[in-house]
C-alpha cells in the first residue's frame, strides 16, 4: 500500500491522461508502473518528492508523447453529443403544438453547452485539482441543481421570446414525429450496444408521453402538466437514490 498523497497523485495523473483521449490500457500500465515504483520506494524509505512535486499537467505532457490516442473515444464522444441533442429535442414533440423557432434552437444549443461541454471541462479541472472523488460528487450534485435552474429559466425565456417562427406542427403530427424519432434513437442505441442510453432517453421522454396521454383523455392542459411534472419528479428521485446507493457501495468496497 502507498500513502494517500501518492494514491491521489496517481488518480489525478490518470484522469488527466484519460481526459486527453489517451489509450486507457496504456495509461493503466504506466500508472501501475508508477505505483510499483512508489511501493518499492516506501519499502526502502526512499524520497519520491522529485516526482510528486512535478505538476500533474506537466508530468502528463512528458508522458503524452509515449501514449497513443484512443480513437474510439472520439467516436464515442461524437455519438454521445448526438444522443444528448436527441434528449433535448425529442421530448418537445409530445406537446399540443410543436413550434420550431430561432429561440428554440438557441435554447437547445445553450442547454447542450451547460449540460455536456461545460461539465466536461469543470469535471476535468475538478478531478485534476482535487482528486478526491467524494468532493467531486458533491460539486456535481450542486452543479446539477444549477443546471436544472438554468434549463427552466432558458425554456421560459424561449417560450416568452421565440424571436422567429420557422415551423409549426399540430398535436397529432408532432407526437407522431416524436414517437418515430424516439423509436429510431432507441433502436440505434441497441444496435450500438448502448442499452443504458436507450433507457435514459425513454425515461426522459416518459413524463411528456404520459402527460400527452392524460391530455388526450381528460382534455385538460393543466392536469396533463401536473401529471407529467409529478412523474418527472418521481423518476428524478429514483435516479438520484440509485446513483447515491451505487456510489456508496463502490466507496464501501474500495474502503
Amino acid at each position: 500500500m502507498i500513502s494517500k498523497e501518492k494514491e491521489d497523485y496517481l488518480f489525478k495523473l490518470k484522469a488527466e491522461l484519460l481526459f486527453r483521449g489517451k489509450n486507457d490500457q496504456e495509461v493503466t500500465e504506466i500508472i501501475e508502473e508508477l505505483r510499483d515504483h512508489f511501493e518499492l520506494a516506501e519499502q526502502n524509505h526512499d524520497n519520491v518528492s522529485d516526482i510528486l512535486n512535478i505538476p500533474v499537467k506537466e508530468y502528463a505532457d512528458n508522458l503524452s508523447e509515449y501514449i497513443s490516442l484512443n480513437h474510439g473515444l472520439f467516436k464515442y464522444l461524437a455519438l454521445f453529443s448526438v444522443f444528448m441533442l436527441a434528449i433535448f429535442i425529442i421530448p418537445n414533440f409530445f406537446t399540443t403544438q410543436f413550434d420550431l423557432t430561432i429561440g428554440f434552437i438557441i435554447n437547445i444549443l445553450f442547454i447542450f453547452c451547460i449540460t455536456t461541454i461545460l461539465p466536461f471541462v469543470l469535471i476535468r479541472k475538478g478531478i485534476v485539482k482535487y482528486g478526491e472523488r467524494r468532493r467531486i460528487y458533491m460539486y456535481a450534485f450542486v452543479w446539477g441543481a444549477v443546471i436544472f435552474g438554468l434549463i427552466l429559466l432558458s425554456t421560459y425565456l424561449t417560450k416568452r421570446y421565440p424571436i422567429y417562427y420557422i415551423l409549426t406542427l399540430n398535436g397529432s403530427t408532432s407526437v407522431m414525429i416524436g414517437l418515430i424519432l424516439l423509436l429510431l434513437v432507441i433502436a440505434l442505441c441497441f444496435i450500438l450496444k448502448q442499452r443504458l442510453f436507450a433507457l435514459v432517453i425513454f425515461i426522459v421522454c416518459l413524463p411528456d408521453i404520459i402527460g400527452w396521454l392524460v391530455k388526450m383523455y381528460s382534455h385538460s392542459e393543466s392536469k396533463s402538466i401536473i401529471v407529467s411534472l409529478i412523474v418527472a419528479i418521481i423518476l428524478l428521485l429514483i435516479l438520484n437514490i440509485a446513483f447515491f446507493i451505487s456510489t456508496f457501495r463502490k466507496d464501501k468496497k474500495q474502503n
